[in-house]
Order: structure tokens, then C-alpha cells, then sequence
């Protein structure tokens, strides 16, 4: 059965457009070994053609919150407000995962649309995606995996444009600017008859630009869920929520809804220095760690060979991102989420961030990774950013897998920052994770030993995801008020949810506040 998706995050590649005013695609066959394509745990078949395409296959899934085989590519100068059709063939058994990005030049996402294709194995069939990006676009991206346990094969692949058309509001995925956000995270999951466990939601707590307003747990079927805490972790930053849940052998799907007030801040202008700035606080994310192996001689060289030629850490941490968004790896296969591993296989975005840490820790910059879930994708498991500490202004966010210097803050909702002592028990023989071992500990769900995997209930809600709400409008003055409101207000949320005592209808309140997108109908919602 379908597992829940892993994170959808690649490195950018750009490609000419063709000669022909429909063809979108650089290489829509796969020729040339599918040069202007990303191939990630997929290979060209130079023995198989169909008709004039070559043939890629995607390698199957490895594990749960994993995919299998990808490949993707970008297409310029795209349309906008008409209909962009996808259309390729595909053979195999099980499921083919599509998803169509539109972004803008600072590559923030725009629009996104996910689809899921079964396949019968019995032929080829033809696949399809259809999507209508807003005014802003720039840019395409196509993204296709594997999520079967067989391999699928991929051919003839096709983008053009449609006829003239209205953005569909559902597939819209930017704030522009200060709003709010909804994160969900969903576990399916089992107990046996009469048993309870637990099941453990990283979720958003207030930091840097960010102050969660609502919060709410339900289950499908309902009477799963036995009750829930707030606990807040020793680091004094991140929160993880306890679920209590006796679900017997047909499962439940467990989710939360966590409404998140999110901010705007400017890029940092950041001072021209070569000397790495360690504070007392922030020292213990100078160290090697079991998942970010800063010492080791590998990363330790590879370094070394990024520092040649660099005069200040801001340029280092740019070359840092621009390696981990592009490395491919040297072809060993992907069975961990750890810096080292990254090294050698390249990764998913856990793998890259783990690398880019180590990477600048190796030159003695304290850097840790993020876990967030995007606005910028449809449905995946969580995504990873890294923050390192930058003279003279503290923490500074990039992009290891997209290679985005800075991303603003009102584009994710943080569930996790890492500590130390959390990727020390990256390897733990932890019951489930739902990911490969090497993601830090507690940034990920985690089930206790009563509860397993309800795989008969993954399907495609299933996922986790963040969604625009709305963007506020309001005063400088009106927006300072509206974040010092919020900050009260988290303060007396959390202490309810640490008692698991927060009424469901509190969301839908705060929900009726934030839509109108103005900042002080919402301030109104919070005061009571």
C-alpha cells in the first residue's frame, strides 16, 4: 500500500527552452541520456525505445517516508493564467506520483498541483497533469516518482500550453508576505484491542517569525484518540505533542491542525568576515554529531576544497549551498539520511541538509537543520532547511536542496530545530519513524511500542502538508499589535494544550478571524 510521501525537494536545474512555440520541455523524449533532466535512483534503458523516446526507469520505493525513483526537470519563459498540460507514457504496477510546481524568479512557489497515477502493469498508459499558474510565474518544474514497490518505466514526456484560463484558488501556495498558514500532520496507525500508545507530532512552536493561534487533534474513525498533551522539550524550544491512542486492528488516521501566524523579515545584509563568530549559547552546534559528521575525513576535504578561494563566510555558506542542492553523490545507494551517506548518494533534502551542517561546522560555523513543512509543495512528509550563525547578525536560513539563499519566513511552519543531543540518536532503534534512520531524533513522528503502522489507511490524505490561510493586510502598527496579541495568546494556548483541554471549535474561531485577511479582525479572534 501507499506509504506516506517523503519529501518532494530537489535541486534546481535549469534548461533553454526548445525551438517550437508549444514544446516546453528541453528534452521530452530522454535523449542523450536524458540530458536536461534530473535523474535521482533512475537510469536511461539504452536497450528499450518507444516510438521516438527513450526509456527512464524509476527505481521502487526503499522505505517508509522515502520515495523511489525521480526525475524532474524545469521548463522557462512559462505561461501564465492558461492551462499547462503534462503528458507523458508510463508502464509498471503500483503508483506514479506527479507533481507540477509554478514558481517566480526568487524560485518562492506560486502554485503547485499533486496527482496520483495507478498503474495496472499490463501496458504502457498514458499519463496526465493539468495546471493553471497565477500572473508571476517564471517558471515550471515537473517532479515524477516512484511509490511502488516494483520499478516503472517513464517515457515520452510532453508540456504545453493550453487554452486561456483562471487559476484554481485550491492550487495556489503563496502568502506573498505576513499571513497564515495551516500545518497538518497525519499518522495512520493501529494498537491492538484494549491496548493504548502514543504517537508524537513534532509541531510548530513559537520561533523566530513565527506564533502558532490554534491547534486541534481529531482521528478517522473518530473515538481513536483517548486524549493528548503539550509538552514542551528541556531546549526550551520545540514542542512535541503525546497522543494517546486505542485504535484496535482495523487503524485509525491520527492528525493535527495547527493554524500558524507567520511574519515577513528582509534578507539579512550580512558583514563581510572570515572569522566564524561562536557565542557560548550556540557553541554546541560547532560538534560532529552521529548524523552530522563534521569530522569526518571526507566532508573534512570536501570543505577544505569549497573554503579555496573564499574570503568571507557568506560566500562559503553559498558555495556550501550550492554543492548540497546539486550533488548527485558518487553512486552508492541511498539507505541513510546522515551527512556522510549524503556524500555518497546525494539524497533527499534530510541528506542534504545533514551534509550542508557538517559541511560548514567542518570550517568550526555553527550550523543546525529545520524541519518545516513548506508552502511551497503539495502533500510530502517534512522538509529541511539549515540555519547557520553568521557574525554580527545570528541565525541565517539557506536552502540546501533548492539552493535558495534566505528563504522568507512566511513560506514554512518550523515543527523542529535539532539539537545536538537529538542527532546523536539519529540511529536509534526507534520502534517507527515513518523515515530512514539519520533524521534527527524528535524531529519526525514517532509511535511507542503499542502502536504500528495502520499501511492499510495510507492513502493519499494521508500526507502531511502546510496551506495558506490567508495573507493579512494591515499598518506596521497594526501588524506589531497583531504579533504581541498572538504572543499572549500562545502563551495561554499552550498552557491549555499542555493539559490537553483546548476546545475543537478554538480552531474554527481563529479560522473565521484570519480569512478575512485583515490583521486586526484577527487580533479581535485572539483578545478574549
Amino acid at each position: 500500500m501507499k506509504p506516506l510521501l517523503a519529501m518532494i525537494c530537489f535541486a534546481l536545474l535549469w534548461n533553454a527552452l526548445p525551438s517550437g512555440a508549444d514544446e516546453l520541455l528541453a528534452n521530452p523524449t530522454f535523449a542523450e541520456g536524458a540530458k536536461g533532466w534530473r535523474l535521482m535512483s533512475a537510469s536511461v534503458l539504452p536497450s528499450i525505445q518507444r516510438g521516438a523516446s527513450g526509456v527512464v526507469q524509476l527505481e521502487k520505493r526503499r522505505a517508509m517516508g522515502e520515495m523511489g525513483g525521480t526525475v524532474f526537470t524545469d521548463a522557462l519563459k512559462a505561461p501564465v493564467e492558461h492551462e499547462l498540460r503534462f503528458q507523458a507514457s508510463a508502464k509498471g504496477k503500483g503508483q506514479l506520483g506527479i507533481n507540477v510546481f509554478a514558481q517566480n524568479g526568487d524560485l518562492e512557489l506560486l502554485a503547485s498541483g499533486h496527482w496520483d497515477v495507478a498503474l495496472t502493469g499490463k501496458d504502457w498508459q498514458p499519463i496526465t497533469a493539468n495546471l493553471v499558474a497565477p500572473i508571476g510565474t517564471t517558471s515550471y518544474r515537473i517532479v515524477l516518482y516512484n511509490d511502488s514497490d516494483s520499478p516503472i518505466l517513464l517515457a515520452e514526456a510532453h508540456l504545453s500550453t493550453g487554452a486561456e484560463k483562471r487559476p484554481d484558488p485550491s492550487t495556489l501556495r503563496s502568502l506573498g508576505g505576513p499571513g497564515v498558514i495551516r500545518a497538518i500532520e497525519r499518522a495512520p496507525v493501529k494498537t491492538k484491542p484494549g491496548v493504548t500508545g502514543v504517537v508524537t507530532f513534532p509541531i510548530p512552536g513559537e520561533y523566530r517569525d513565527q506564533v502558532p493561534l490554534a491547534f486541534r487533534v481529531t482521528s478517522n474513525p473518530p473515538g481513536a484518540i483517548r486524549g493528548y498533551t503539550w509538552r514542551k522539550r528541556p531546549d526550551g524550544m520545540n514542542w512535541l505533542c503525546d497522543v494517546s491512542v486505542s485504535t484496535g486492528p482495523k487503524g485509525a488516521l491520527v492528525k493535527y491542525e495547527a493554524l500558524v501566524l507567520v511574519g515577513n523579515r528582509d534578507p539579512a545584509v550580512l558583514s563581510k568576515t572570515n572569522k566564524p563568530e561562536v557565542p557560548a549559547d550556540v557553541e554546541k552546534w560547532t560538534h560532529s554529531t552521529a548524523c552530522v559528521q563534521s569530522a569526518d575525513p571526507i566532508i573534512r576535504k570536501k570543505a577544505e576544497e569549497l573554503a579555496q578561494g573564499t574570503e568571507d563566510i557568506e560566500t562559503y555558506a553559498r558555495k556550501v549551498m550550492a554543492f548540497t542542492s546539486t550533488n548527485r553523490g558518487t553512486g552508492a545507494p541511498f539507505k541513510a539520511l546522515d551527512a556522510k551517506a549524503a556524500m555518497a548518494c546525494g539524497g533527499s533534502c534530510t541528506s542534504r541538509a545533514n551534509l550542508a551542517a557538517a559541511l560548514l561546522r567542518a570550517r568550526g560555523i555553527p550550523a543546525r537543520t529545520v524541519a518545516h513543512l513548506p508552502l511551497w509543495s503539495g502533500p510530502l512528509y517534512e522538509h529541511w532547511l539549515v540555519e547557520y550563525w553568521h557574525p554580527g547578525v545570528g541565525w541565517v536560513w539557506l536552502e540546501s536542496t533548492l539552493g535558495k539563499w534566505q528563504p522568507r519566513p512566511w513560506t514554512v511552519a518550523v515543527l523542529n530545530v535539532a539539537m545536538p543531543e537529538d542527532e546523536d540518536r539519529a540511529f536509534d532503534p526507534l520502534h517507527l519513524r515513518y523515515v530512514m534512520p539519520g533524521a534527527p531524533h524528535s524531529a519526525v513522528i514517532e509511535l511507542s511500542d503499542a502502536v504500528w503502522p495502520a499501511e492499510d489507511l495510507v492513502q493519499d490524505d494521508a500526507t502531511n502538508i502546510a496551506e495558506p490561510v490567508a495573507p493579512l493586510q494591515g499598518s506596521a502598527e497594526e501588524m506589531t499589535t497583531l504579533f504581541q496579541a498572538a504572543r499572549a495568546a500562545f502563551t495561554q494556548l499552550s498552557a491549555r494544550c499542555m493539559k490537553g483541554s483546548e476546545p475543537i471549535e478554538h480552531l474554527d474561531h481563529i479560522l473565521a478571524g484570519a480569512t478575512s485577511g485583515k490583521a486586526n479582525d484577527l487580533r479581535a479572534a485572539l483578545t478574549p
